[in-house]
C-alpha cells in the first residue's frame, strides 16, 4: 500500500500530492479533537484551532504542512503518518479497541 499523496508526490504530480495532503490535513484534526476532548468545531475542524488545541499539538499540525514541492509533501506526509499514529493508538487504547497492525507495518515501510 502506498498513501495516495506520497505515491503521486513520487510521479511528479506536486500538485495532486498536495491535494491529499489537504484531506489527511481534516482528519488529523479530527483526532487530535478527539485526543484532546475538543470536539466543539467537529464539523469545521481547523476552526479555532489555535486557541481549541495545547500549542505543541499546533505546532505538530504545521509540521505536517508543505508547499507543492514533491520531496517536501513526502516529508509532510511522514510527519503526519508519525503524528497520525500516535493519535490512532492514543485513541484505541483509550477506547480498547485494537489497531489494523497490518496496515500499521505497510504504512511503517512505506513512510
Amino acid at each position: 500500500m502506498r498513501p495516495l499523496a506520497n505515491h503521486v508526490a513520487a510521479r511528479g504530480e506536486a500538485l495532486r500530492a498536495w491535494d491529499a495532503m489537504g484531506h489527511a490535513h481534516r482528519h488529523l484534526l479530527w483526532m487530535a479533537r478527539l485526543v484532546h476532548d475538543r470536539t466543539e468545531h467537529w464539523l469545521t475542524p481547523s476552526r479555532r484551532a489555535e486557541v481549541d488545541l495545547p500549542d505543541d499539538v499546533v505546532r505538530e499540525l504545521r509540521g505536517t504542512t508543505a508547499p507543492a514541492d514533491p520531496d517536501a509533501v513526502r516529508q509532510a506526509l511522514r510527519v503526519a503518518w508519525q503524528l497520525g499514529r500516535g493519535y490512532w493508538m492514543e485513541l484505541a487504547t483509550r477506547h480498547h479497541v485494537g489497531v489494523p497492525e497490518g496496515l500499521f507495518a505497510e504504512m511503517d515501510d512505506v513512510l
